[in-house]
């Protein structure tokens, strides 16, 4: 009576296998799904970032990893089948001897300035049952080009998926992931010559353009280094700072003013223009040149 006991259990449950890919699951790639499954499991993704380290301004022309925690489960009772030996039970739950799920993670609505991948998007894992769960630590890495304008936020889907594995549904997890870029300051600055040639008793007014090729609507403050309002050569530059926007010109101007009893003198004059972040005040590195006056 045993044996006749373990023969029908065995068949029943060979049935079943055969069956079971008759029964319609959901389609995750259909907008509804394309049946309601008459048995079957669900699993759960859930995707989390370091809120700290999106909150701040992400630098440009640098690669930044972000940390990102994925983590995995299923509403599959630990003791499931636990009668059957193992590659039976994975057969009739996951229509496989050996059942590796695939978590796939995907980036949508990138911006085009923007590099923003995984490292690793398609990551294999075993399947947890139970309360256990999988987490996968992973890194959204960001490199952004100085074309990135500053102080804009800007948003990406970040999406993770796994595929339906016999009785064990597919999910699709989806979220926001808010981003802002640094400020980035680039000038170029220039004069018509770098080198003035003055006269006894004369004044000069040297016009001096900066550009801002940086990513964000800089201040721009203008100083010369040394003291040279002098009795031989006074200098000044005004206006002693300007905003300039992104891609935009500004202009200062150097004025000159030399001794009327002085000859044959030579000076090198250092100007120091220095970005500042308007919104935040945050000062940039300092550019400096120089402007060589002969006097004859």
């Amino acid at each position: 009576m045993k044996i006749l006991e373990r023969r029908f259990l065995i068949t029943s449950f060979m049935m079943m296998v055969l069956l079971f890919p008759a029964i319609p699951f959901y389609d995750l790639s259909a907008e509804k799904p394309a049946a309601s499954p008459i048995f079957g499991f669900h699993s759960y993704i859930d995707i989390d970032f370091d809120e700290e380290e999106l909150s701040e301004p992400i630098p440009v022309d640098v690669p930044v990893a972000i940390g990102c925690t994925i983590t995995y489960s299923t509403d599959i009772p630990e003791n499931f089948l636990w009668f059957l030996p193992k590659g039976l039970r994975n057969l009739i739950l996951y229509w496989r001897y050996i059942p590796i799920q695939t978590i796939h993670l995907d980036i949508e609505d990138i911006p085009e300035w923007a590099n923003i991948s995984f490292p690793q998007t398609n990551i294999s894992i075993d399947i947890p049952t139970g309360n256990d769960t999988v987490r996968i630590e992973n890194s959204l890495i960001f490199s952004l080009s100085n074309s990135a304008i500053s102080d804009n936020p800007y948003t990406i889907k970040v999406k993770a998926s796994c595929s339906r594995m016999g009785l064990l549904n597919g999910c699709e997890e989806i979220i926001l992931v808010n981003f802002t870029p640094a400020w980035y300051p680039v000038l170029t600055i220039w004069v018509d010559n770098f080198t003035i040639k003055m006269k006894p008793g004369e004044t000069m007014e040297i016009p001096i353009y900066v550009l801002n090729e940086g990513n964000g609507y800089t201040e721009v403050k203008a100083e010369i280094e040394e003291d040279y309002n002098t009795s031989i050569l006074n200098a000044s530059i005004t206006p002693s700072s300007l905003q300039i926007n992104i891609n935009e010109i500004g202009v200062f101007e150097i004025f000159l003013e030399s001794s009327p009893s002085i000859r044959n003198y030579m000076a090198t004059i250092p100007i120091e223009f220095t970005p500042y972040h308007i919104s935040t005040g945050e000062k940039g590195l300092p550019y400096i040149i120089y402007i060589r006056v002969i006097i004859s």
